[in-house]
């Protein structure tokens, strides 16, 4: 509900329907019930990682934004359950957009999602500040020399 009353505020705000603006965003949310250990998620193009009980999971967003003219239905609602921890991953496509580890005469190549996963999900047995120093670390380390193309965020949160 949060994702489709954003929509219709920037869609209405920009005055998208009148002037046939395409301005949008991508977004993910979600809503933790630590009594119940259970996760609401939606997402805007933008995904849910996520590593509950040990086990990791990928929740993709839908095909569509906040804003622009793109109507296809409700955001869809993804509910999940944890007995014993949950580690929640939410991103913007900063990160895995960002070209870099260029050698002598190679080509430019982005990060992408599954190297950001797996250093995720590889990692996500440690404390979420040693997750973010392996996280900053390997993004400066890639982009080296080249320029930052977008916002950037990974942000994760533990919850017991």
């Amino acid at each position: 509900r949060i994702l489709e009353l954003l929509h219709r505020g920037v869609n209405y705000n920009l005055q998208q329907e009148e002037k046939g603006g395409q301005d949008g965003m991508d977004m993910a949310i979600c809503v933790i019930n630590k009594e119940k250990k259970t996760i609401e998620f939606a997402g805007a193009n933008n995904p849910l990682f996520a590593v509950l009980d040990e086990e990791p999971i990928i929740i993709k967003g839908d095909r569509r934004c906040i804003g622009g003219k793109n109507r296809k239905g409700a955001f869809k609602v993804h509910t999940l359950s944890f007995q014993k921890s949950a580690n929640l991953y939410l991103l913007s496509d900063g990160y895995q957009d960002q070209f870099g580890n260029n050698e002598e005469n190679t080509p430019k190549i982005k990060i992408g999602r599954k190297r950001l996963q797996e250093l995720i999900f590889k990692n996500s047995h440690l404390p979420m500040e040693n997750q973010a120093s392996l996280i900053s670390d390997y993004f400066q380390n890639w982009k080296g020399e080249e320029k930052q193309i977008d916002d950037v965020l990974v942000m994760g949160a533990t919850f017991n």
